[in-house]
């Protein structure tokens, strides 16, 4: 294999691996968001569980970013989705218990993205290296 194709096909590597960093880095981005709402919500159901008796003013998000004011009453069961369109009615510390399961399998999932976002990032480096000593070897022919 010629110099020129060697510097082809480790420059056609290096700009597959620069889009699959930008996809996973879209996907860690996706999951720390979707910690931070889990988290959001555990804190809320932590609060709620304290609250005895009381109703509790809110907002209540019906989409597109829009919110109205609402009042939920002491019954404290939560619909969990379990998926498939399938909800089941928990009580406030089965709810809590799927919360952090929820929070931990992402977190996991998060790690491992951002274990493989480096293992990319490490090989995108490598190619940037190689690339350069090429580019070296054919200005000295």
């Amino acid at each position: 294999m010629s110099l020129e194709e060697k510097l082809s096909q480790l420059l056609n590597e290096q700009r597959i691996i620069n889009q699959t960093i930008e996809a996973v880095y879209s996907e860690v981005l996706l999951l720390q968001k979707a910690i931070e709402e889990r988290r959001a919500a555990k804190q809320f159901l932590e609060k709620y569980q304290t609250m005895e008796g009381e109703m509790i003013e809110t907002l209540l998000p019906i989409g597109g970013g829009i919110y109205t004011e609402s009042t939920l009453p002491a019954k404290k069961k939560f619909y969990i989705h379990v998926g498939a369109n399938i909800y089941l009615l928990k009580n406030i510390e089965e709810a809590l218990e799927h919360i952090d399961k929820s929070i931990k399998d992402l977190e996991n999932a998060l790690n491992e993205r951002n274990k493989a976002l480096n293992e990319l990032k490490n090989r995108y480096d490598e190619l940037t290296a190689m690339i350069g000593e090429l580019y070296l070897k054919l200005q000295g022919k």
